[in-house]
């Protein structure tokens, strides 16, 4: 993939968060908040010190955000972008998409207890028209992943290829 091709995908998605969003005008936290939101993209201001930034509600760190974010724009000093990256670097993603039936959170979730991780954040939908189950789980902490991707299959069950989940 391109630069501009990586560039562009990243713009694509929705929402941003900017860490180091400052109330100051002439800071680039503030300048980089600003130009999302002159393109009309849906950003998240990250600033223990803000109640608000540019008009937005401020959030001290990214756990306390209120959705999942496509991109994140990091403006701080390198020692606190440091402790960014091993935040975000101990946070976990799993997609799941499978026929839907009785139970499945439940199922999934406890799988992800048995290995003694935690769940940041979670969320689910039904396609009632189609049948199938779809969820999102954000979590946190290090399991045996070999073992819980054996788990999740046996849950999840082949049904002619329709079912799949993926890690992040």
């Amino acid at each position: 993939m391109s630069v501009d091709a990586a560039i562009a995908d990243f713009l694509t998605g929705r929402p941003h968060a900017v860490v180091g969003a400052s109330r100051n005008r002439n800071k680039y936290g503030n300048k980089v908040l600003r130009c999302y939101m002159q393109h009309g993209r849906p950003v998240y201001p990250v600033n223990p010190h803000a109640t608000a930034v540019e008009g937005l509600t401020a959030y001290p760190d990214l756990s306390a955000l209120p959705a999942a974010v496509h991109g994140i724009s990091i403006i701080t000093p390198p020692h606190i972008t440091a402790a960014i990256g091993t935040e975000m670097m101990q946070r976990h993603l799993l997609l799941v998409g499978c026929p839907d039936r009785t139970g499945l959170v439940h199922l999934i979730t406890g799988a992800l207890y048995q290995q003694g991780l935690n769940i940041v954040r979670n969320g689910e939908f039904v396609d009632r028209d189609n049948g199938m189950f779809y969820m999102r789980t954000e979590f946190e902490g290090d399991g045996d992943y070999d073992r819980i991707g054996t788990d999740l299959a046996a849950i999840l069950g082949d049904d002619k290829g329709r079912s799949w989940m993926r890690f992040y």
